[in-house]
């Protein structure tokens, strides 16, 4: 081997022993160091840095959309008792308004008014009371002359209803059939009664005339006679007292008959029976007024149905085309829409009546709504009533029945503002609030906060002095992208 091979041989060596011993350095360790590099690093606090931005705290959940004041609508049997479902049966959605036929039973309307009396029975002629003066006020509402509104149904408020009827296409309802029979016998009472006067006035004209000329001069020729026949008894000689005595009664007797003749035709007995027959036609008359208002246009109990408010919408209907009527035929709400949902009892202590919301529709569409009711829910939690604001018809529609969720504004901040995670506040013993903030140097500080506003576990802070007073935000406070500690 050349002496020049040689040098790089050793060299070659040299290295190759270099680098193994370096590689054997690496993976080659004591028990203490090995021991050293597996143990945890030292314990240090867990920081996060500081937000600036506007703060909204919400209260979110879900509710079911339902109409208001629901009320289920059941028809009071007619005389014949139950009847059958003939038409106008409503479609779901269907807005019921005052005046409206909402059903046809046994070809008979059942009319919608408003009013908060129930409807407990049959209105007619001399009916009184609150359930009367609310008719004749809807009938006025529609445009119909009750008279006045005194709560006695008279034949002005009868007429009003056998308006209607007509109006809507309906023959007005028949009185009861007693009140029919007592009106037709109060009609024949008085046609007879009438009849009799005419008479009685034919035969008291005829009696006023007077006697006939020959009737009058017959009566008064027999005075004359039986005064003549007088005079020449008396003028007998020797005188005859029997003969004057029957002269005289004579005379006595044709001047009777004169007077009575005459009598007979001043019509004092024809007159007596003309006021008679007077009297009793404006009896009869009077009677068969009384008849025919008690068999005036009533108002079947089974006819009518009372809402407390109009217009309202056909929720749902059970009733059925050709079915007998029975229990509740369907339900009505009102027109707008109520959403109905659960909350925690902490969640319901940050809610108030009259708080906006946001009501996110299944097609995402997001409408504003307010809470109108705070009330008890189950053991877990309370329940709260929210309104929209504004719907379309459309909307109203398609809410119905749907679960939407339900987002309520209880807080915002003013403005842009500091602030932590609720892990990061500490308290101190005379109870003022404190975050520890990491240093630039490493360590930390504690700097005091006047707290505000929390939302989704971050909390609105300010710096304050040891004063408790406010501070400017600055690298010696509290600023945005200041490191807190939440942990260790």
């Amino acid at each position: 081997m050349s002496a020049r091979r040689l040098v790089a041989a050793v060299s070659l060596t040299a290295v190759l022993a270099a680098g193994g011993g370096f590689v054997a350095a690496q993976f080659l360790k004591s028990p203490a160091d090995r021991a050293a590099e597996l143990a945890p690093p030292s314990a240090g606090p867990v920081t996060v840095p500081v937000i600036k931005g506007p703060l909204t705290s919400t209260v979110v959940t879900r509710g079911d959309v339902g109409f208001n004041d629901t009320t289920k609508i059941t028809i009071a049997p007619g005389s014949g008792g139950a009847g059958v479902i003939t038409g106008k049966v409503p479609k779901v959605g269907t807005m019921i308004d005052e005046g409206m036929v909402i059903l046809e039973v046994s070809g008979r309307p059942v009319i919608a008014l408003a009013g908060s009396t129930p409807n407990y029975r049959t209105l007619q002629p001399g009916s009184e009371g609150a359930d009367v003066k609310q008719l004749q006020r809807a009938l006025e509402r529609l445009g119909y002359d009750p008279g006045e509104a005194d709560g006695t149904y008279d034949s002005d408020t009868a007429d009003a209803v056998a308006e209607l009827y007509r109006d809507l296409g309906y023959e007005p309802p028949e009185p009861a059939g007693d009140k029919a029979a007592a009106e037709k016998s109060a009609k024949e009472r008085l046609a007879s009664a009438k009849a009799k006067l005419t008479s009685a006035k034919k035969t008291f004209a005829e009696i006023k005339k007077g006697p006939k000329r020959s009737e009058r001069l017959s009566a008064e020729g027999q005075v004359d006679q039986a005064r003549a026949q007088l005079a020449k008894a008396k003028q007998q000689q020797p005188k005859d007292e029997a003969a004057i005595d029957a002269a005289e009664n004579q005379l006595a007797i044709a001047k009777a008959q004169l007077k009575e003749m005459l009598a007979k035709y001043e019509g004092d007995a024809e007159r007596e029976a003309v006021d008679q027959a007077e009297e009793d036609v404006e009896d009869a008359e009077e009677d068969l007024a009384e008849a025919a208002a008690a068999a005036a246009t009533p108002l079947p109990q089974s006819e009518v149905v009372v809402l407390p408010k109009l217009p309202r919408r056909a929720d749902e209907v059970s009733a059925k085309l050709g079915a007998a009527v029975s229990g509740s035929v369907m339900t009505v709400a009102g027109t707008e829409p109520r959403v109905v949902a659960a909350v925690t009892a902490a969640e319901a202590e940050l809610l108030k009546k009259g708080m906006k919301a946001t009501l996110e529709l299944p097609d995402g569409t997001e409408i504003p709504a307010k809470i109108t009711k705070i009330e008890d829910g189950d053991e877990h939690g309370r329940k709260i009533t929210l309104a929209p604001d504004k719907i379309t018809a459309k909307q109203a529609a398609d809410l119905r029945g749907a679960n939407v969720k339900v987002t309520v504004s209880v807080g915002n901040s003013d403005g842009e503002v500091l602030s932590v995670p609720s892990a990061a506040l500490f308290s101190t013993a005379d109870g003022a609030t404190q975050v520890e903030v990491q240093t630039a140097e490493g360590g930390t500080r504690m700097q005091p906060v006047r707290t505000g506003l929390t939302a989704d576990g971050q909390t609105e802070v300010h710096p304050v002095g040891a004063d408790g007073k406010d501070v400017e935000e600055g690298p010696d406070t509290l600023t945005e992208g200041s490191l807190v500690v939440v942990g260790r």
